[in-house]
């Protein structure tokens, strides 16, 4: 397959385009031939990154190719195009155009009932939504690589995990979209990078690591599908790596249930409840993420507290079924001394003016730091808080997306982080 990349008109910040291509060859094969078009003068600087380098406004120049691709910052118009999709600075890849998600986008749409009723057309925010499941919620990130119909990054049958030999092992790791790794392609996320460390410290034992993150998750949600789809696999090691969500869930679920019964959850959740019980003030759109409604003015150890409980909760079910269990506390980009340009300009966009979710945060951070001061145990073999690993880095390097979600860079820390205590595991 001939893919074409075309550069655009204007400067774009952020170019990334090594990371643009690696997206592509995500989405249409390691061995798609990628032919760099240049409509600007800057493609000679990256000659070196495809087979070829032309220049866009040549005749005829998009001719004799099966797909083409652009910025996703920069929309453009070919007469006569083959088809055309869009690629974002950190690799995802998704048609320009679009009426409906098929199997071509998701191979697993209609592999259960639940993806079947699930959101479609573009008009539902499909290819980033929440959508419904008699276990809560699933989630469904389309453009990213290859989900699972549960909208995991597993791209190996779990039958075959369940009967693997005695000797090979298996590490999973929970949580929500820092887990799954929602700015960086499969192979760069951490639970990825972590299997790949450990092929090396282990040459001689097969190591699998499956990614059982789902953007959004709790740690309800983490136990619920540990039980559903986790339990019967035993694995070897159990990594349960979050904070964020379930903190910033507090702030805006019902009080009564977070403070008597340890309840957090998704916003959508209310949504669907207006809209099945045919509610009035039912929202439109009731798949969407981000604020949806106003943070309310919860105390912050009431948020630890459940968080504590329910954690606790999993590792006592993790542990049942053999798992060596080990839990970290996400980091923050501010847990950095010191924010590269780029990172400061990434968390404005959540914390700036307007802040986005500048309140929310707030009772994030302030929760995050009693469970930290606190030492606040959870029963687990091994308590890290990732925190630390970034406190000492500085602002020549760029290890953040956002507030919270990693970049690459950043993704390679946590994975070095757990490795020395995942190996331990093992080896015991």
């Amino acid at each position: 397959m001939k893919i074409a990349l075309v550069l655009p008109t204007v400067s774009v910040s952020e170019l990334r385009l090594e990371q643009r291509i690696l997206g592509i060859k995500v989405r249409f094969g390691e061995n798609c031939r990628i032919v760099v078009y240049s409509i600007c003068d800057e493609a000679s600087a990256y000659a070196d990154l495809a087979d070829v380098c032309i220049d866009a406004n040549e005749v005829d120049a998009f001719a004799d190719v099966d797909v083409v691709v652009h910025f996703s910052e920069e929309a453009i118009d070919l007469e006569g195009r083959p088809s055309l999709y869009q690629v974002s600075s950190i690799g995802r890849v998704l048609p320009s155009e679009i009426d409906e998600i098929g199997a071509d986008e998701y191979p697993e749409l209609d592999t259960h009932v639940f993806n079947r009723h699930g959101p479609k057309g573009w008009k539902d925010v499909d290819l980033y939504c929440f959508h419904y499941s008699p276990y809560g919620y699933q989630f469904r990130l389309i453009g990213l690589g290859p989900i699972d119909a549960f909208g995991h990054r597993i791209a190996v049958d779990l039958n075959d995990v369940k009967e693997r030999p005695a000797g090979h092992k298996l590490v999973v790791c929970f949580g929500g979209s820092a887990v799954w790794g929602t700015s960086v392609l499969p192979m760069q996320s951490f639970p990825a990078q972590l299997q790949a460390l450990l092929a090396r410290e282990f040459p001689g034992m097969q190591v699998t690591v499956l990614n059982f993150g789902i953007p959004g998750a709790v740690v309800i949600n983490s136990i619920q599908r540990f039980l559903l789809l986790t339990a019967d696999l035993r694995p070897d090691v159990t990594i349960l790596h979050d904070g964020v969500n379930d903190f910033y869930y507090t702030t805006t679920a019902d009080q009564w249930l977070v403070e008597r019964h340890a309840v957090v959850y998704q916003q959508n959740l209310e949504l669907w409840a207006k809209r099945l019980h045919w509610r009035d003030d039912a929202p439109q759109n009731v798949n969407v993420g981000g604020p949806i409604s106003q943070a309310k003015n919860v105390p912050p150890m009431v948020a630890v507290k459940a968080f504590a409980r329910r954690r606790r909760e999993f590792v006592k079910v993790a542990k049942c079924f053999g798992a060596h269990v080990i839990t970290g506390l996400q980091p923050l980009a501010t847990d950095k001394a010191a924010l590269s340009p780029c990172e400061r300009s990434r968390v404005a966009k959540w914390l700036g003016v307007p802040p986005q979710y500048g309140r929310e945060f707030e009772l994030v951070r302030g929760a995050m730091r009693i469970v930290e001061e606190n030492a606040v145990g959870f029963g687990a073999d091994v308590e890290l808080f990732i925190s630390r690993a970034f406190s000492s880095r500085n602002g020549d390097e760029t290890h953040f997306a956002d507030l919270v979600h990693a970049d690459v860079l950043g993704e390679q820390v946590i994975a070095e982080t757990y490795l020395p205590h995942v190996a331990q595991a093992l080896e015991s």
